[in-house]
């Protein structure tokens, strides 16, 4: 990547010509303002410690919590790194001293270095596939394994009859490897109507805030009222989700 984004660095601060779609040719400063990647790259892009928000300052144990922590700056995060290494002889040392700051401690010269106007955990940005179904979504599914056995589940997903528009999974969940972004999407549409009658109403609750907000946040725009909304499923949720604590 610092390869590949060399050239970024020149041009984002002496500038460089652009012709345009009206032909004219402008001057323009190009810097890196957005990188979308699942999880673990978000974490190894960051240098943020594997657990913990690769946006904010909250510890790995405070991350249930409804408020946000501390902004990331790529500030305080090269500090980290340059205290790290000033005061560690040993390598291993360092890789301490970072993740005791939740910092992953295993770049030492991140790419994203000397970067003008470029905050990295600014330019980290969430995504339906990867956040969403890949994330929240993906947790949904592994705690019906706590609430009642794979094998309930997959006989209530036989069960429903077939509708146009909706994948119909004959065989049901569990057998399932590798599960596809497509694949949780239709999963999503029926995973409610499977957990009626099988899960308390607490639980149902938590689970339909939760599908509301995946829903909602694909909204192609948005307003105050939309947001409101967004804010009212993530409140229904953490108002019900000691149900769901294992």
């Amino acid at each position: 990547m610092r390869i590949i984004l060399e050239p970024l660095k020149e041009a984002g601060t002496k500038g460089m010509e652009v012709t345009g779609g009206d032909r004219k040719v402008r001057k323009v400063h190009p810097v890196l303002a957005c990188y979308i990647a699942d999880y673990p790259e978000q974490c190894l892009v960051t240098c943020t410690k594997y657990g913990t928000c690769p946006k904010c300052c909250r510890p790995a144990d405070d991350l249930n919590l409804k408020t946000p922590g501390e902004r990331r700056t790529q500030t305080w995060t090269l500090g980290v790194i340059k205290d790290a290494k000033a005061s560690s002889p040993a390598l291993h040392q360092f890789h301490s001293k970072c993740q005791a700051s939740d910092v992953s401690g295993t770049v030492q010269h991140p790419f994203w270095e000397g970067y003008p106007y470029t905050d990295i955990h600014l330019a980290i940005v969430p995504d339906v596939l990867h956040q969403l179904y890949q994330g929240i979504f993906k947790h949904l599914i592994s705690w019906c394994d706590h609430l009642f056995h794979p094998s309930e589940l997959d006989a209530c997903i036989r069960a429903l009859p077939p509708c146009y528009g909706v994948c119909h999974f004959q065989n049901g969940w569990s057998a399932l490897s590798q599960i596809s972004g497509k694949e949780r999407k239709d999963m999503a549409r029926i995973l409610l109507g499977c957990l009626i009658g099988k899960v308390l109403h607490k639980v149902l609750v938590a689970y339909r805030s939760l599908l509301d907000f995946i829903y909602m946040a694909q909204y192609p725009s948005h307003d105050d009222i939309t947001l409101g909304y967004l804010q009212d499923a993530l409140d229904a949720f953490h108002k019900h989700k000691d149900i769901l604590i294992f």
